[in-house]
């Protein structure tokens, strides 16, 4: 398999702090009461909310918890949608169910179940 072409891509730290802002007026979530579930500093949950940082895969884990949303509905990036990868279902031959497609969701970086 080849790596896939083009320029990386790019979290949209902005957006992002929109999105998480979003989620926590939509929780009814207070910023300092999420900072302590979290054991951060509120500033540092503001910065996310202004696009100045963007919260570590460990707060991204929490963050999704607690607002209780995948962490792809709290990431923005510049992904651009992805093909679907052909793979051969050895067990149906001569059917037209014979191969299954796996979508790889790169921007999603995980979701809570």
């Amino acid at each position: 398999m080849s790596l896939r072409e083009g320029p990386s891509p790019i979290i949209d730290i902005t957006a992002s702090g929109v999105m998480i802002r979003r989620y926590l007026d939509l929780r009814g979530v207070e910023i300092k009461e999420l900072a302590e579930r979290m054991n951060v500093k509120p500033s540092t949950i503001y910065k996310w909310l202004e696009g100045r940082r963007i919260p570590s895969i460990d707060n991204l884990v929490a963050l999704s918890y607690y607002l209780e949303t995948p962490m792809d509905s709290l990431i923005v990036s510049s992904v651009p949608p992805m093909k679907p990868i052909k793979f051969e279902d050895s067990t149906h031959t001569g059917t037209s169910n014979s191969s299954q497609s796996l979508f790889i969701l790169f921007n999603s970086y995980g979701s809570s179940a």
